[in-house]
């Protein structure tokens, strides 16, 4: 949820013109949906604990937010029938897909082991959507050193 508040208040004080272009931002409001995916360490490397998100969007007038839950492997599905899934909720909630649309099946992002996750997570999706524009090349962390000194609070 903080990430999609700040990616919003990025958005909308930065580029407020290109909000309307940019899939994340037709999201909005929305719900980080995500599953961890208990390990079996007797798979070794193979049964690491995982970690799968969506962002699927919410009626208008909410406000954002996120939901986790903590699933075996056997109730993984597949992202195409995910995909599928966010489409039709999409639709149901906005009208027709636009013609470039943030609905992406994340797994495993390493924003989520930031000290900064909220942070970190907001600007890597504005950096993914500012890609489109050829603005980043999403190539690297934007925010590299984030791990290096956590925030001092105020």
């Amino acid at each position: 949820k903080a990430a999609l508040d700040a990616y919003k208040e990025l958005v909308e004080q930065v580029v407020p013109l290109m909000a309307p272009e940019l899939p994340t931002y037709q999201l909005l409001p929305a719900r980080v949906v995500g599953e961890i995916i208990e390990g079996d360490s007797s798979k070794g490397m193979e049964g690491q604990p995982r970690f799968s998100w969506h962002i699927e969007p919410l009626e208008a007038g909410t406000e954002n937010e996120s939901a986790w839950t903590l699933v075996d492997e056997q109730r993984r599905r597949f992202a195409d029938e995910l995909w599928d899934e966010m489409a039709t909720l999409f639709r149901r909630r906005r009208g027709e897909l636009p013609a470039v649309t943030g609905l992406v099946i994340h797994n495993g992002e390493p924003e989520v082991y930031s000290s900064t996750p909220a942070g970190s997570l907001a600007l890597s999706l504005l950096a993914a959507d500012l890609a489109r524009f050829k603005w980043t090349s999403r190539s690297s962390r934007i925010d590299s050193n984030a791990g290096t000194t956590r925030p001092v609070s105020r």
